[in-house]
């Protein structure tokens, strides 16, 4: 089953992989450099450092008070208002500092990881056979990093949020900020490892049959 002629890849295609490479190597400078900062954390203090972590708060709605006066409406109230964003600060010591590296080293490997099974794809494609047997493993590979990155995500979101970090007004949120768009996202790049399992099966028995 050959979808694009050897040798001859859509414009769109080419143009994909090379999105693709260049973002493998800027996530590949990532992770050097924050594999640099880890361990350099650990033996120097980095001048004016600073570094932030996601978090995701309530605003306290005692303190909020809405008025329309065209509408007539004087004293209205907010209820629940959700906000998330980064707390940025100064690390209070190396080994923290070293942590939080460490942490967006394995973050910028994983990316690393994902574009490289990405790559494979698209070169398969770019080949002319993106049926093979070895495109379902890595599509779905991708959809596990997706949906765990996303669950990652929230739930640094969740502790940054309870990290003993206070404000006037900001109450932590009690669930954790799941973006589920992203999540439906990697469900859905799940099941077009299963069109491409199913599509490699189907090019298997042409083949035996020919």
């Amino acid at each position: 089953m050959k979808a694009i002629g050897r040798g001859s890849p859509s414009s769109l295609t080419s143009f994909l992989a090379t999105i693709i490479n260049i973002g493998r190597y800027v996530a590949a400078m990532g992770v050097a450099l924050a594999a640099c900062l880890t361990v350099a954390s650990l033996f120097v203090d980095l001048p004016t450092s600073q570094m932030d972590i996601p978090a995701s708060f309530i605003l306290d709605t005692q303190e909020l008070r809405a008025a329309a006066p065209p509408l007539g409406i004087l004293n209205a109230e907010f209820e629940t208002v959700r906000c998330s964003g980064n707390v940025k600060f100064t690390p209070p010591s190396r080994a923290f500092f070293a942590f939080v590296a460490g942490g967006l080293t394995l973050f910028l490997a994983l990316t690393l990881w994902v574009l490289g099974q990405l790559r494979a794809v698209f070169h398969t494609l770019c080949d002319g056979h993106p049926f093979v047997s070895a495109n379902a493993p890595r599509i779905r590979r991708i959809a596990y990093a997706v949906i765990f990155g996303e669950l990652a995500r929230s739930a640094l979101a969740y502790i940054g949020s309870h990290s003993n970090f206070s404000a006037p007004g900001l109450l932590p949120d009690s669930r954790p900020d799941i973006n589920f768009v992203v999540l439906l996202c990697g469900l859905i790049v799940l099941a077009i490892a299963e069109v491409f399992r199913e599509g490699t099966r189907l090019n298997e028995e042409q083949s035996l049959t020919v």
